[in-house]
């Protein structure tokens, strides 16, 4: 079967200039071919991507070092295993806790730590048939409590002060109760929103 000259002249055009193609060298695609440094006549030193003159002559330019930084992870001990902080040990010589067990290698710092108490309310009681309940309060932190105080005022209405006692110590827990002897108490059961807790050391 004979091949028409137009095909046989393409393919053979194919063939020869397919290497020629793959083998060429892309194109520059960068816009400038190297940086400029000159000096004006002040004296100030420039730098361009630009020719600033036919005599300038591109400057080499210091590699980029990248640095890799090592974060060393620190351990901070606390009292959380040695019986919690003493606060009332007072600050160790470099300022952090001592711990109850005696233990003073702990990182916390005592200014923090031994502050102020944080006082919590975790329970309140059921409303007895008279029309009073309990409420436990948590002292969270190794700071005693002084003059705590446990405040009821259902919805908009008047203020109650429960009874209780009168400090709590580190992370210890106290019970104050309300007895209904106004007649403007409310029969109702008291919620963590008609309840307040404060104490006279308390940030």
């Amino acid at each position: 079967m004979s091949v028409p000259p137009r095909v046989l002249f393409l393919f053979l055009f194919f063939v020869f200039s397919l290497p020629s193609v793959l083998l060429a060298k892309p194109a520059d695609s960068s816009p400038h071919k190297g940086v400029y440094k000159w000096q004006d006549e002040n004296g100030v030193v420039h730098f361009t991507t630009e020719k600033p003159f036919q005599e300038a002559k591109p400057v080499e330019l210091p590699k980029l070092m990248r640095g890799e930084v090592k974060l060393v992870k620190r351990n901070l001990i606390s009292c959380s295993n040695h019986g919690g902080t003493d606060c009332e040990a007072g600050p160790d010589t470099d300022g952090s806790v001592i711990c109850r067990d005696g233990f003073r290698k702990a990182h916390t710092r005592y200014r923090l730590s031994c502050h102020s108490p944080k006082l919590s309310i975790t329970h309140v009681s059921d409303l007895t048939s008279g029309g009073s309940f309990s409420v436990i309060v948590r002292n969270e932190k190794s700071v005693k409590a002084s003059n705590p105080a446990v405040l009821y005022r259902p919805g908009d209405g008047k203020e109650f002060q429960l009874n209780g006692p009168d400090s709590i110590e580190p992370f210890g827990l106290a019970e104050f109760f309300f007895e209904p002897k106004d007649v403007d108490a409310p029969f109702i059961k008291a919620t963590l929103a008609d309840l307040d807790v404060k104490c006279a050391n308390c940030s």
